[in-house]
């Protein structure tokens, strides 16, 4: 699938002015099998993820750039990786640069309107809240990807998938979005749970022997049952391009408050990304995450 385009308009949020009696509705995506290898390679059925998987887009006046990629996990809230945004913050927070999601549905893509990022030092992994600002999906259904609690083990199989951009044509409300999706597999080769180095890996790591790509950072890592257990960070160049690949823990991103907008109504306020209701956000074993006064992160390890 190189240099696949889809086409799309961006809009105000499509739910706005829905009548009552209408719904949304809001499945899991997960997956069951690939032929995956431990060098990375395009997606033939890149729509198998319903627009979960997305590019990240960074528009300015003057440009616009797909940076990295992310993973759709509740309605309104996206994960990807920090560095993807570099050293940005600033205009992002004077609004000088507006991140965008692009997601592949069937023959179309998706577009989310970035409107918060809640980041910290303790791992690479950014929750973004998001706001739809393409047209409605068939049957009023979007989709995301459950995450788990889960400690992986050596040996364990993660497959990580993510986008790489050709360009996109950004003309007024009408965009046209270039890209190929790619997916490695590999096994964990070690865990890193408080980081494994001072520098580059300084955060809770999962390493991968399998290859990525630029553009992957932020992409989802899925274990054997298709669940999410942290974004790619780290991907080393190697000559047969098998990797390794670090991958950031989502487990202490999980206590991190945030500031969901969309759908309008549906949050209460912030909250921190564990306490979000099991109906909105499939999370395997919640039960291993406390939070305690203070708001700080007790985890219980299981496997």
């Amino acid at each position: 699938m190189a240099g696949d385009i889809k086409s799309c308009q961006i809009t105000d949020d499509p739910t706005k002015n829905l009548s009552v009696g209408h719904k949304i509705v809001f499945n899991n995506v997960g997956l069951q099998k690939s032929d995956a290898l431990r060098q990375p390679r395009g997606v033939v059925n890149w729509e198998y993820f319903k627009g979960s998987i997305c590019g990240l887009v960074l528009k300015s006046e003057n440009s616009t750039e797909l940076i990295g990629s992310a993973a759709i996990v509740a309605p309104g809230i996206a994960l990807t990786a920090t560095h993807n945004f570099g050293d940005q913050f600033d205009d992002l927070s004077q609004e000088k640069i507006q991140p965008y999601l692009f997601g592949i549905c069937g023959d179309c893509a998706q577009i989310w309107r970035v409107s918060k990022i809640s980041h910290d030092l303790n791992d690479d992994i950014a929750i973004l809240s998001i706001a739809a600002a393409s047209g409605l999906p068939p049957k009023n259904t979007y989709y995301r990807i459950g995450a788990t609690t889960r400690a992986p083990k050596n040996g364990d199989n993660v497959t990580i998938v993510g986008f790489r951009g050709d360009g996109i044509d950004w003309c007024k409300d009408n965009i046209t979005f270039g890209a190929d999706l790619y997916i490695s597999k590999g096994v964990v080769v070690s865990v890193f749970p408080e980081g494994r180095d001072k520098l580059l890996i300084p955060f809770p790591a999962i390493e991968i022997d399998c290859g990525s790509l630029g553009g992957m950072s932020g992409g989802a890592a899925l274990d054997q049952n298709g669940s999410l257990i942290g974004v790619v960070a780290r991907g080393w160049e190697t000559s047969d391009r098998s990797g390794p690949t670090y991958i950031s823990w989502i487990i202490s991103s999980l206590g991190r408050r945030i500031e969901p907008v969309w759908p309008c109504g549906l949050y209460e306020n912030n909250c921190a990304l564990a306490e979000v209701d099991a109906r909105l956000f499939s999370l395997e074993g919640r039960d291993a995450i406390t939070l305690d006064d203070g708001r700080g992160l007790n985890y219980n390890i299981w496997f």
